[in-house]
């Protein structure tokens, strides 16, 4: 394990390292030496960092220690006595286009049917809905042995979805699945939950997922990002042991008794993952991740939809990080709970790679325009020289990651995440936190979210 962290950390300096040095030549041959070399070095340091070298490093580490390490998630010789009863909680609002996709894939699953059921909410809903819903049932009712549905006339929120789906269900293990995600037929995503709950200690797990929404370049910048922050991040989060910090709500699964303990307190309503999954560690449960539980998931269909999405989350993260600050640095020196202690230390990486780099990233992108703006020549090339270099590692990194994942189809688009995708979430988190200072908590709420459509992969 320690050398597995020693590799993935001399990688990231590597890699970050070589992005510096290379700036600093660049930045001197510009200058035609008329600048010293030394003075250029502590120049460009925080220019580097600003571009978004930090973010390169950070990632890189990654992915050095995902290239070291083998076998993840390797359950092949573990075995369940006996199967546990699974409720499936689906919270559903004008998702006519899907949910008969979702209610199919759950019914093709390889999983006794007798240990299934499944708890649609319906949450006022305007469309035709319930008429797929129906059909999806009465077309597979031999498979969908026992089946429940919530009908709220007017929308109560996806948090307050939740808790009536779980209030009436009776599964041992509950598996909260949006109703644009859709479960990987082929495979067993189910089996796969049980046989990571099965972990005394652990309490939550995250399902693997990949956004769907057809063949444009905002899909393909959305696939990079999952990949990046999901399989990479989550993976190398569940290799080392560390406590996973949100378990999307489009795909995860807890035990009952943790749910008995800790959902009632959950009071975001938009975030209700990211808080449960933070109560769940705070209670000493481990939340992790599964590589094989896989399923696709509807994802923003057009750049506004994106934004609006992005926004909903980014507010909802910030009012979490803001409302349990204290209790997380606390939890830097708790020696009780091993699991909260693990899970704040994670909460403090988390908060510098989600919000200060690419926010600094930004702020080093108007600079850079300002000095373009105002022809100030010398502040001009150091941070063009910084840009250049921290753009020229991050796509390094980023099509070496996607070929590590086999994805390396998507590596044209690598230059334009970089450049462009990176900054455009910046912006959103910034706007996300001037919304919340203004707004509240309240700000954004699930029903102001687009319905998007669900496209075949």
């Amino acid at each position: 394990m320690k050398n597995v962290k020693k590799f993935g950390l001399l990688v990231g300096i590597s890699i970050g390292i070589f992005g510096y040095i290379l700036s600093v030549l660049i930045a001197f041959l510009l200058f035609n030496g008329r600048m010293d070399i030394y003075k250029l070095s502590y120049l460009i340091i925080l220019p580097y960092v600003m571009m978004g070298g930090g973010t390169v490093i950070v990632y890189a580490m990654r992915l050095g220690i995902r290239i070291k390490i083998k076998n993840i998630n390797s359950n092949n010789n573990i075995k369940i006595k006996k199967l546990p009863f699974i409720s499936i909680i689906i919270p559903m609002r004008n998702k006519m286009d899907v949910v008969f996709k979702v209610i199919e894939s759950i019914a093709k699953q390889p999983f006794p049917s007798d240990n299934i059921e499944i708890i649609v909410i319906d949450d006022g809903s305007t469309d035709e809905s319930m008429t797929m819903l129906t059909k999806a049932v009465n077309t597979h009712r031999e498979q969908i042995r026992n089946f429940k549905l919530i009908r709220n006339i007017k929308s109560l929120g996806r948090l307050n979805a939740l808790k009536q789906g779980f209030r009436v269900s009776k599964g041992n293990i509950v598996l909260f699945l949006d109703a644009d995600t859709i479960l990987d037929v082929n495979i067993n995503s189910l089996y796969d939950f049980v046989l990571k709950l099965q972990d005394k200690d652990t309490g939550g797990v995250l399902g693997n997922f990949e956004p769907i929404c057809g063949k444009r370049l905002v899909c393909y910048l959305q696939k990079i990002m999952y990949i990046m922050g999901l399989n990479l991040g989550r993976e190398v989060d569940a290799y080392l042991g560390r406590p996973l910090i949100i378990l999307s709500g489009a795909f995860s699964a807890y035990k009952r008794e943790v749910l008995e303990s800790v959902l009632n307190n959950v009071e975001s309503n938009t975030a209700e993952d990211f808080e449960l999954t933070l109560l769940t560690a705070r209670k000493g449960w481990m939340t992790t991740y599964s590589k094989r539980a896989k399923a696709l998931t509807d994802a923003p269909f057009t750049w506004r939809d994106l934004y609006h999405q992005q926004l909903r989350w980014f507010v909802g993260g910030f009012s979490i990080i803001l409302k349990y600050f204290k209790e997380i640095v606390k939890g830097l020196r708790d020696k009780e709970n091993r699991v909260w202690r693990a899970y704040s230390r994670n909460m403090m990486l988390y908060i510098v790679e989600e919000y200060v780099l690419p926010i600094l990233q930004f702020i080093g992108y108007i600079s850079l325009l300002y000095s373009v703006l105002t022809l100030s020549y010398t502040s001009l090339i150091i941070l063009a020289s910084a840009f250049i270099c921290s753009i020229t590692t991050g796509t390094f990194t980023l099509a070496l990651s996607l070929k590590t994942f086999d994805n390396s189809r998507y590596m044209a688009y690598t230059p334009i995440f970089v450049t462009l995708f990176i900054p455009f979430l910046a912006l959103i988190k910034i706007i996300a936190i001037v919304s919340y200072t203004s707004k509240g908590r309240n700000s954004i709420r699930w029903k102001d979210v687009a319905s998007h459509r669900i496209v075949s992969a």
